[in-house]
């Protein structure tokens, strides 16, 4: 034997979404800044780099060309710093023809929305939603806000004219958002739901994968969304921290926070679903309020157990628990 270790080449897929892996980005930033394998003595620092546009803000270069999209935040929690944040970045990492600036953002405590707006460069902040949406310079919406001020939101934005970013669940049952998706259609604004689970690499190779047939036909698909941080008697309901677990403000529990992410990559992945089974169970019958101080009935479901058959013929499983 000489020593020497096989060396195989493996074919790998290639991707034709918007979207790239972190190595192929390192890939591609090296070439730019090496002019493809050319060395650059002093390569160019990227202008505004880790920084957040401001409405009217403008900058030199190409760049400049881009249209702004002014932002109108509602809701500065966990999700409303996740969606700054990804402003923010957006085009470090995608070539794209617009500029997410960020114009307004809005919540309940004024001190606490001004500090949002001075750590994340939003031009103004306001407490009332309602300011958002009539403002001529704001050109998207982005929902943020409980699941049970959804609706009056966003049939206030649809009719204003606004394009419209919604977080999941898009309503507090199926016949509010009917009611939503009819508003909107009548509009015709630009709207999404926040399904930001496809842009995962890995999901979204998987959907390549499929689309492509290199896996061949589907027979089974199988899911599970497993969280622990409600298992606990000591987590209460309720308030601006744990209003998930309040069945007024979420209107469901894992069904509607973390299967609705798992429908939605299902469906995308392997097509319209034709009929459903499933059971759901709430372990932990009362939890204190966060607001009241009482120990009161939980009215969500924490955990939930899901099958179904897709109209392609293939059967799915699905566990979810918080």
């Amino acid at each position: 034997m000489s020593g020497e270790k096989e060396s195989r080449r493996v074919e790998r897929p290639t991707f034709n979404v918007q979207r790239s892996t972190s190595n192929q980005r390192n890939i591609e930033y090296r070439k730019r800044m090496t002019n493809n394998g050319k060395s650059i003595k002093n390569p160019p620092i990227p202008a505004f780099a880790g920084t957040c546009f401001t409405s009217g803000a403008s900058q030199d270069g190409d760049d400049s060309m881009k249209k702004k999209i002014n932002i109108g935040l509602i809701g500065y929690g966990f999700m409303g710093r996740t969606h700054s944040n990804a402003y923010c970045k957006v085009n470090h990492f995608f070539d794209l023809p617009y500029e997410p600036a960020l114009h307004v953002v809005c919540g309940l405590e004024e001190d606490k929305a001004k500090a949002f707006a001075d750590q994340w460069g939003y031009q103004s902040y306001t407490t009332d939603w309602r300011k958002v949406i009539e403002d001529d310079k704001v050109d998207l919406v982005d929902i943020c806000v409980p699941n049970n001020v959804h609706a009056e939101i966003a049939m206030a934005a649809a009719k204003a004219g606004k394009t419209i970013l919604c977080e999941k669940p898009l309503a507090l049952n199926g016949k509010q958002a009917r009611e939503m998706v009819d508003v909107i259609e009548k509009a015709g604004v630009p709207n999404m739901v926040s399904y930001n689970y496809r842009r995962v690499p890995a999901v979204t190779l998987a959907k390549q994968l499929i689309d492509e047939g290199r896996l061949g036909q589907i027979f089974h698909y199988r899911a599970n969304f497993l969280q622990d941080w409600t298992i606990s008697t000591q987590v209460p309901q309720g308030g601006m921290a744990t209003w998930r677990l309040d069945v007024k403000a979420a209107g469901s529990g894992v069904t509607g926070d973390l299967l609705a992410h798992c429908i939605d990559t299902a469906m995308w992945h392997n097509g319209h679903i034709k009929s459903v089974c499933a059971m759901t169970e709430t372990f932990v019958k009362e939890r204190m309020h966060a607001e009241t101080g009482k120990v009161e009935k939980v009215g969500i479901d924490d955990a939930c157990m899901f099958m179904c058959r897709f109209e392609n013929g293939s059967l799915g499983i699905a566990a979810y628990h918080f």
